[in-house]
C-alpha cells in the first residue's frame, strides 16, 4: 500500500557533498536551515563529526570515538537558511572531498511531562525525531520526548569529562528493554539489566533513563536522539540474512537516501550509505561496483563496498552475500530516510531505479 506524507522528505533531511578549502566555506545548497549536521571526510581517513543546535554550532562529538564533547571553532561555526558555515579544520574543512547528512527539526520547547528537564531541545513530531540534552540525575529517571508515538530507537552520548565513554543505543529493534549496543564500535548488542532504560522501551510520551553513569550520572551532561518512523519519510526495522548474493528485500515505502544497517547479532561494522555518492564518474548502471558506503564506527575513508545495495523506488534490496550485511541467519537493523515517498499525498509517484 502506498504511504503518503504532505511534505517533502528533501525538505527535512539532505545529503550534501562540498570540497574543503582550508579556510571559512560556506556550504550551500543543502536546502533548508539544519538543525543536525553530520560531516565526514570522503577520500581519507578521518573521524565523523556530529553538529546539532541543541549542543550549539562549535561543539562536536563523533561516532567512531567514545570521547567527550569537544569546543572547536574552526569546525562548524553556524547554520544557514540554504546549510553551514565551516571554519578552516582539517577534519571538517581540508583540501579533500567531504560530506554531510542534514537533518531539520524546529520545536524548541521542552515537553511538559517526565523527571527529568532537559535543558534545551529541538524535535519535530512531523519528521519523528528529536535531540535532548539533560543534566543526569544519578537515579532512575524519565524524559518527555513530544513525538507523540513510541520511538523505535535512540542513541546516548555522554558529553562532558576526560574518560571515554560508549554512544548507547537502545529501542525495540533490539532484544528488549535491557538491551544496548554501541554505535562506536561493531560489538553485537547486550543486556545491561535495569541499569541503563529500566527494562523499558520508550512508550508514546516517555523515555526511560536508569542509574548507570554512561547514561545519568550525577554532575554529568548527555545529549539523546531520537527516531520514530513516519511514513513515506523513515522507517526502522529489521530484517535476517540469507548468505545470498540475491538477498533480502526491505520494504521501506519510499525510496531510500540515506540506509544505516547494523548486524546486532555478531561482530560487524555498522554500514551507512546514501544516494549522492552512489554511481562512479564512468559506469551509472552498475550497482555491484559503485555503492560506496562509511563505516560509522570507524575513521576509515568511503569504500566502494562488496556489500552493495540497491536503492529503488520503495525501499532497498540486499546484494552480496557478505556478513556485514548479509550473513546467513544475520538478524540486522537498519535505520533509512527517505528521497522520495511510493506517492505523495498529491498522487506523484516516486521514480523507480
Amino acid at each position: 500500500m502506498a504511504n503518503y506524507i504532505s511534505f517533502k522528505p528533501n525538505d527535512y533531511f539532505s545529503t550534501k557533498l562540498y570540497t574543503g578549502n582550508a579556510s571559512t566555506n560556506a556550504i550551500t545548497g543543502v536546502g533548508f536551515q539544519p538543525d543536525f549536521t553530520w560531516l565526514k571526510k570522503r577520500n581519507a581517513v578521518e573521524g565523523h563529526n556530529l553538529f546539532d543546535t541543541v549542543r550549539g554550532a562549535t561543539k562536536s562529538i563523533m561516532t567512531s570515538s567514545g570521547n567527550a564533547e569537544s569546543t572547536d571553532a574552526t569546525k562548524l561555526q553556524s547554520w544557514q537558511s540554504d546549510g553551514f558555515t565551516l571554519g578552516s579544520n582539517a577534519e571538517v574543512n581540508g583540501s579533500f572531498n567531504f560530506a554531510s547528512w542534514n537533518w531539520k527539526l524546529g520545536t524548541t520547547s521542552v515537553p511538559s511531562g517526565g523527571s527529568i528537564t532537559p535543558t534545551a531541545v529541538n524535535y519535530s513530531a512531523a519528521q519523528g525525531m528529536g535531540i535532548y540534552k539533560w543534566s543526569g540525575t544519578a537515579g532512575n529517571g524519565t524524559i518527555a520526548h513530544g513525538l507523540g508515538q513510541a520511538p523505535t530507537y535512540f542513541w546516548v552520548k555522554e558529553l562532558s569529562g576526560s574518560v571515554s565513554t560508549n554512544w548507547y543505543t537502545g529501542g525495540n529493534l533490539l532484544s528488549d528493554g535491557s538491551y544496548q549496543m554501541y554505535l562506536n564500535t561493531d560489538g553485537a548488542q547486550g543486556s545491561a539489566g535495569s541499569a541503563l532504560w529500566q527494562n523499558n522501551f520508550p512508550t508514546s510520551t516517555l523515555m526511560y533513563l536508569g542509574t548507570d553513569g554512561d547514561v545519568n550520572g550525577a554532575g554529568k551532561t548527555y545529549v539523546m536522539y531520537v527516531f520514530a518512523p513516519i511514513n513515506g519519510f523513515s522507517s526502522f526495522g529489521n530484517y535476517k540474512g540469507n548468505g545470498n548474493a540475491n538477498g533480502p528485500y526491505i520494504q521501506c515505502g519510499f525510496k531510500p537516501a540515506f540506509v544505516l544497517i547494523k548486524k546486532i547479532n555478531g561482530l560487524k561494522d555498522w554500514m551507512m550509505y546514501d544516494n549522492k555518492r552512489w554511481y562512479s564518474n564512468t559506469n551509472t548502471t552498475d550497482f555491484q561496483n559503485t555503492c560506496f558506503a562509511f563505516k560509522p564506527n570507524t575513521t576509515g575513508a568511503g569504500f566502494a563496498s562488496a556489500s552493495d545495495i540497491d536503492l529503488n523506488s520503495q525501499g532497498f534490496k540486499i546484494r552480496t552475500s557478505g556478513g556485514l550485511v548479509n550473513d546467513s541467519g544475520g538478524n540486522y537493523i537498519y535505520m533509512a530516510f527517505s528521497d522520495q515517498p511510493t506517492a505523495f499525498n498529491n498522487g506523484d509517484a516516486a521514480t523507480a531505479r
